[in-house]
């Protein structure tokens, strides 16, 4: 994390006319007065979730530019990598074990809310990036030699493996034709209890 500290402070403003996926284009210079144009859809109840009732998107990207500020200097810019690396001192020096005995609270609730989502899509950008650069067929030789050497290797994963998130993404690239090749040899479609709805 250090490194990629180093790297945001360095290429920061060479990508800043980069297209870049939200949240990781917020940064601590990034006017509060200016809200981002966010999608229709952001605006209805389906889409605040699990935010806690009454927080728009608006909101969330307030205080996250406040929290860029806080940890920022005036020697370069903070982004979404300074966060989780203050995230990550944070948990290091509290410890695993007293993390797990959180029970209520803001940073339980960072962990099970913002945390989450954010390592769900950065790994479906990384996976994006994979594919359009090595091309479906290779990935989803990775993918396979992932389930060969580590999911059917593990019971636990291996009868829960439409709950691991790359599965889970797996599918929904599936689903909108960023993949078109078969994935039955790592998920069988009818064995898949969740079913997407084409609209």
């Amino acid at each position: 994390m250090k490194l990629a500290r180093n790297i945001n402070g360095q290429v920061l403003g060479a990508a800043s006319k980069s297209v870049v996926f939200y949240p990781f284009t917020l940064t601590s210079l990034t006017n509060p007065n200016q809200v981002p144009q966010h999608p229709k859809h952001t605006e209805f109840h389906y889409a605040s979730y699990p935010r806690e009732p009454g927080k728009s998107i608006a909101d969330i990207d307030y205080e996250m530019i406040k929290a860029f500020q806080f940890i920022s200097n005036a020697r370069r810019p903070a982004s979404l990598l300074d966060l989780l690396y203050e995230f990550r001192l944070w948990a290091n020096y509290t410890g695993v074990r007293s993390i797990l005995k959180l029970t209520d609270g803001g940073y339980l609730g960072f962990l099970m809310k913002n945390l989450a989502t954010l390592v769900f899509f950065a790994g479906g950008i990384a996976e994006l990036a994979t594919i359009r650069a090595l091309g479906e067929g290779r990935y989803l030789a990775i993918l396979g030699k992932f389930q060969r050497d580590y999911v059917e290797k593990n019971e636990r994963f291996a009868r829960n493996r439409f709950l691991i998130p790359t599965y889970i993404r797996l599918r929904a690239y599936k689903h909108t034709g960023v993949i078109t090749q078969s994935i039955d040899f790592i998920m069988p479609e009818l064995e898949d209890p969740i079913q997407f709805v084409k609209v």
